[in-house]
């Protein structure tokens, strides 16, 4: 089975290992303070890694859609049960035993508010497929926070995933589109619909949106596994994007619908896994590869280079 590092990586390609081992590691996801990592092992749960110890804690047999809590204490995930998905809430270190949030839907978090109050889920709609709610917490007990009512934030004809928060508050990116890639889009986060109004299309065909941590550009994922950065600027309650870019050449590993980079604090690399060439890697690429035929090749060429 292909295993692989999680590592920093710089635009130039230039890579560092973070966690050096190679492993089924998914979702990585860097801890505010940048020390930790959060990340998914096949069928070995959710796990914490502290960067400087080298030395990795288990936090649940399993999770889904696990998120940083602001303070960095504590994790929101999804939890598989006997029946149906569960929301779940950990100690970051690993202290105590996850707990059970009581709420009324059942939903997987991608990103919390700046302030720890509200965390964007994901919720399943018979109808319209995925859509994003916002869930208030009361955090007043730490470990043992209590959900209120969740409140429809995006709600389309298509599924809308992997909504999350600018670092100031105020808006959100999300992913929209029944493929595995779709249309990068930002809104405002207090809006008085929850439709299409007021949309912004920043890119197409990406996945996987995430922020700088000064809101000014916002990275995604191209098909092809690479990250594209789009600068964006501010104009009252409306946002002007610029040119999307190619932030680096180099690809990630193809973990197909689950998340395989974040942002790291300093604004300037990312968190990820590198892609490893395997078999299946090369014949994708040459799955990709077009042939372009030229009719009649030689009288052009005599024509652009006349014989003397």
């Amino acid at each position: 089975m292909t295993s692989w590092p999680i590592a920093a990586l710089e635009a130039s390609g230039k890579t560092q290992p973070l966690i050096p081992a190679p492993g089924v590691y998914l979702n990585p996801r860097i801890s505010p303070d940048g020390q930790h990592i959060a990340y998914m092992g096949e069928r070995s749960g959710l796990w914490s890694y502290d960067i400087a110890r080298q030395s990795a804690t288990r936090l649940a047999p399993q999770g889904v859609g696990h998120v940083w809590s602001p303070d960095g204490k504590h994790i929101a995930f999804s939890f598989r049960g006997d029946a149906e998905r569960r929301f779940m809430w950990v100690r970051s270190d690993g202290a105590k035993e996850p707990v059970e949030i009581a709420m009324q839907c059942r939903g997987v978090p991608t990103s919390f508010s700046p302030d720890g109050k509200e965390l964007l889920i994901n919720v399943l709609d018979p109808e319209t497929g995925l859509d994003v709610s916002a869930l208030p917490l009361d955090l007043s007990d730490p470990d043992h926070p209590k959900a209120g009512f969740p409140k429809v934030i995006v709600k389309a004809k298509e599924n809308e995933r992997r909504a999350v928060f600018s670092p100031d508050g105020r808006w959100i990116a999300y992913q929209t589109g029944d493929a595995i890639h779709g249309d990068i889009v930002v809104r405002p986060y207090q809006s008085e619909s929850a439709n299409d109004i007021g949309r912004f299309q920043i890119a197409e065909n990406g996945a996987f949106p995430q922020w700088s941590p000064d809101g000014r550009r916002l990275y995604f994922e191209t098909v092809d596994n690479r990250i594209q950065m789009v600068p964006i600027s501010f104009r009252g309650n409306s946002i002007v994007p610029g040119k999307v870019e190619l932030w680096s050449d180099s690809r990630l590993q193809d973990t197909t619908v689950v998340p395989n980079f974040s942002v790291l604090p300093d604004g300037k690399r990312l968190l990820g896994i590198p892609r490893v060439e395997t078999p299946a890697n090369k014949e994708k690429e040459k799955s990709s590869l077009h042939v372009t035929f030229v009719l009649n090749f030689f009288d052009e060429l005599r024509r652009k280079a006349p014989p003397k």
